[in-house]
């Protein structure tokens, strides 16, 4: 049958179309923008990139809002026929109520479901990045916890002109040097400026280091950190780092530093210019020397790359650390704040700070008949005589806490006459404390230092006690080293509120270092008192955790914490005897640590019987120092599975069910059997020979060791649950399960991402394929296809040939109010479709037809025109005008999908005084 003359309306909207289209890819097109010859190949790798995230995180989860829209204009559909054909108004309101409620309720799963695959994918990258949170979550809760004792002392920082101008939403001074001595209070004015930050609800982005946290100034572990802060913070980088990292490629040093940078041009992108991102970084010179020098080098990168584009958000930073020659150098052209420059303020802030600790002492100082005015004299004398440093003025109060005076002559005296230098006053505090010590207790407070100087972390009470208990290397050990000794290092080792140990300031550890202090501490004399340690702790675990041992004696050894020591133990043996055996000068007491490692690798060897070793081998790069252990094969064998295992983050053991001590095999099981009697003793009420005293002091030391993370390397490892319920849910992160990223799949998470793809390959390829990104590009004439009103009601397909019919129902929605195709009538109808059989002799299909599936059916080809359409709308042109309101938004998406659906379904000319037929009904 010969084809109809198309009728003007057709030839109209088909213009229009191609017109759009045309516009669309010339404001896509480099070859129409001016100056394009002049572009750099950098810059047409940033354009390239923009558009790569951009393109592969939004349409993630639009999936479910495009089903929604499907689903909304069907329902739309089934409403007007409906009213078409209701004659009560009641039933049409109600409609109308219903499908209003519908359409929140799917709205409301729609953004549930974002919820979910954002959390999801979070939780993915935060188990492929296996950063150390919880130790920064430490050291920020104390910094900020000694302001919050002292409120008043740090205010005034936000006050300071420099700071105030960079806490303001503008882009001066967009990075700042916060220098200053040690003990002058950095740290805490850092975590003031963040807690103020995040007070206003603004991004900040933080990290602190100390040495005091070994895992702080690792220089991986501050990478991971800042990028995971800045993901989390943007739904597409997460979105991004999720499909292209996670499962695919190594957290390198390299991929983290390009990753960071794209993740602050990613947020600053989403943030736009009425929005700024705020980085604070303390304790910057406790990074090795190479570190800073890479650390600083990338900071100034993202600052520049966030300010080359003024629509974007500012990236500000600000970096608190001591003066040293390499950032000094690199940091010579940025902002300085000196807070030798605010002695004035520094001052006043200490004054009140002294005279708050002073007044907590009011009763003693009541007795020698000083008032609280003569409380504020003596504090505004300590402040001034403090020079700006807070650390100086702590040690006085501290002593003249800790010291006896039988007058306030004294105490000002005391004050007046106490050494200024910091060297000079540990030095004072530190011949005081040992003036009545033998040598062996000096020998003891050197043990207690070296912990705290170079433990792996900061110990805890219960653990520190245990620890000293096998530092002699004698098993098995009967006694517990008393909790008063640590009081007894007292001003210089304070006790932070989860109990663990540390010195009040880490220039008392470089004190401690050097030649001239009083108690020095060698570095090599104590990582060999932690490998004797460890290895004794194994060698008395081997001992006691069997079934052949005494359960209520072993029960009781558990109680009196003589084991408290042996998580610690399991997780960094093999660190503290590689880095011991690694040394080039042995110590004097080496021969101890080979005869502990000789005898624990005899015990295991027994225990294995005649197991081979396991087929696995090692990257020499992962671990060099392994060759050391080689002489002991069990152990070298035990220690190389525990490091594919760490690498691979594979479980370290799986706990049994029916809580016994069970024979031990494998080293990993004196582990096990240690948990499994810690957790019936810490569900006992009462037990022989133990006071009530004694066991609730057990239970509240040892509460969260029953239950560690078996990942090896998670901070959870050593810093366990209280159920064995949040240690299965914390670990289920480290699996980082590949979901399908279909909404309407219930197919479980995948193991790996090759199982994934296999999946979708077998059970969504139409889905995929058809709803994949095409480039746009530009056509000739479009294929003459509409449907065309029938005399009763019908409408049928006009093509080449006729094949077969169809019942499909059509529903089109109106332009925005406004737009230039008022013009138009839209016909909702039930019709009868036929769909066209192209022969050979039909012209060529155009590629966007058969893009849009032209050739396919109108059902088809409505369904990706609408997904085209749709994508356009709610990603392109959003993208380009982020300012627009909510209400013209959602008018221009209307409008958007109604133009390009007028390809397969052309509206009609409006005729004002056309009858509604029965089943027809007009709408403009």
């Amino acid at each position: 049958m010969p084809l109809r003359q198309r009728d003007p309306a057709t030839a109209v909207a088909q213009r229009t179309i191609k017109i759009a289209f045309d516009e669309l890819e010339k404001a896509m097109s480099p070859t129409d923008s001016t100056g394009f010859e002049n572009l750099t190949l950098d810059a047409v790798r940033k354009t390239a990139l923009a558009w790569k995230l951009f393109f592969l995180t939004s349409w993630g989860r639009f999936e479910g809002r495009f089903d929604n829209i499907l689903e909304d204009l069907k329902r739309h559909g089934d409403q007007l026929d409906r009213e078409a054909n209701a004659y009560n108004i009641a039933e049409a309101k109600n409609m109308r109520e219903n499908l209003q409620q519908w359409r929140q309720e799917s709205l409301v799963k729609a953004k549930q479901y974002e919820e979910e695959q954002n959390t999801h994918q979070l939780q993915a990258v935060y188990s492929w990045l296996r950063f150390n949170d919880n130790d920064q979550h430490l050291i920020f809760d104390h910094s900020l916890s000694e302001a919050s004792r002292h409120p008043g002392t740090c205010t005034w920082i936000l006050t300071q002109p420099t700071i105030a101008c960079w806490l303001r939403n503008q882009s001066g001074n967009p990075f700042i040097w916060l220098k200053g001595n040690p003990g002058c209070g950095k740290s805490v004015i850092a975590s003031q400026i963040v807690k103020f930050l995040s007070a206003q609800g603004l991004v900040v982005i933080h990290y602190f280091c100390t040495s005091s946290y070994a895992s702080s100034t690792q220089y991986d572990e501050v990478l991971k950190s800042l990028l995971y802060q800045m993901i989390r913070n943007s739904s597409h980088m997460a979105a991004y780092v999720y499909g292209q990292y996670v499962g695919k490629k190594t957290a390198s040093i390299l991929v983290l530093e390009q990753l960071l940078q794209l993740a602050a041009t990613a947020l600053s992108d989403d943030l736009g210019h009425s929005r700024t991102i705020y980085v604070v970084i303390d304790g910057l010179d406790d990074l090795d020397v190479e570190k800073q020098k890479r650390f600083l080098s990338l900071t100034n990168r993202i600052s520049r790359d966030t300010l080359s584009h003024p629509t974007n958000a500012p990236c500000k930073i600000l970096v608190a650390s001591r003066t040293t020659q390499l950032i000094k150098a690199n940091l010579r052209k940025k902002t300085v704040v000196a807070l030798s420059d605010e002695k004035d303020k520094l001052t006043e802030a200490i004054a009140r700070y002294a005279e708050q600790r002073l007044k907590t002492s009011r009763h003693r100082f009541s007795e020698l008949h000083l008032q609280d005015s003569d409380l504020l004299e003596i504090a505004r004398q300590i402040a001034r005589k403090a020079d700006g440093m807070f650390l100086w003025a702590r040690l006085v109060l501290d002593y003249l806490t800790n010291n006896m005076f039988y007058s306030s002559q004294e105490i000002r005296e005391a004050v007046d006459t106490l050494p200024r230098k910091l060297a000079e006053f540990y030095e004072r505090v530190l011949t005081q404390m040992i003036a009545k010590f033998d040598a062996r207790s000096v020998d003891r407070l050197r043990t207690i230092f070296g912990w705290i100087a170079f433990g792996q972390r900061p110990l805890r009470r219960a653990e520190f006690r245990s620890a000293l208990s096998y530092c002699a290397g004698i098993t098995p050990v009967q006694t517990l080293a008393p909790s008063h000794l640590f009081d007894m290092c007292a001003p210089l080792v304070e006790e932070h509120s989860d109990s663990r140990l540390c010195f009040i300031h880490i220039s008392l550890k470089e004190y401690l270092e050097t030649a001239e202090s009083v108690v020095r501490v060698n570095r090599d004399r104590a990582y060999l008192e932690h490998a004797i340690a460890t290895t004794t702790c194994l060698l008395s675990g081997l001992d006691v955790f069997n079934p052949g041992y005494s359960s209520h004696d072993c029960s009781m050894r558990v109680i009196r914490g003589l084991h408290g020591f042996h998580v610690f133990t399991y997780e960094y043996w093999i660190d503290c005897v590689l880095r011991v055996l690694s040394q080039k000068e042995p110590g004097e007491h080496m021969s101890q640590l080979r005869s502990n490692l000789s005898e624990v690798s005899q015990r295991v060897a027994a225990l294995r019987g005649a197991l081979p070793p396991k087929d696995e081998s090692i990257n020499p790069t992962l671990e060099p120092r392994l060759e050391l252990l080689r002489p002991f094969l069990p152990l070298y064998e035990i220690a190389k599975e525990a490091l594919l295992a760490r690498n691979q983050k594979k479980l370290n053991y799986v706990a049994s069910n029916n809580n016994e001590v069970h024979k031990i095999a494998e080293l990993p099981d004196v582990l096990k059997n240690y948990q499994t009697v810690l957790q019936k003793c810490l569900s006992v009420r009462e037990f022989p020979g133990i006071s009530t005293e004694e066991l609730a002091q057990f239970q509240r030391d040892y509460s969260r060791e029953a239950f560690t993370c078996r990942f090896p390397s998670c901070p959870r490892a050593t810093e366990g649950f209280e159920t064995d319920e949040l240690r299965v849910d914390h670990e289920i992160s480290h699996a980082s399960p590949l979901k399908c990223p279909i909404a309407s799949c219930q197919y479980p998470a995948f193991p790996t991402e090759q199982a994934l793809r296999k999946h979708k390959r077998n059970c969504h390829d139409f889905i995929i394929n058809s709803s994949r990104m095409k480039s746009i590009r530009k056509v000739g004439h479009f294929v003459g296809v509409r449907l065309e009103t029938g005399t009763r009601g019908e409408s049928v397909f006009q093509g080449d040939e006729i094949q077969h019919e169809q019942d499909l129902e059509k529903v089109i929605g109106s332009p925005p109010s406004g737009s230039h195709d008022e013009g138009f009538g839209y016909t909702i109808e039930r019709s009868k479709v036929v769909s066209p059989l192209i022969s050979s002799n039909t012209p060529q299909i155009d590629p966007l037809s058969h893009e849009l599936g032209l050739n396919d059916g109108p059902e088809t080809a409505l369904a990706r025109g609408l997904a085209l359409a749709d994508r356009y709308a709610n990603e392109i042109f959003p993208y380009y005008v982020p300012s627009l309101s909510e209400d013209s938004y959602q008018s221009h998406t209307r409008y958007t999908v109604t133009k390009l659906a007028q390809i397969l379904v052309l509206p009609t000319p409006r005729t004002p005084h056309q009858n509604r037929g029965p089943g027809k009904a007009k709408y403009r």
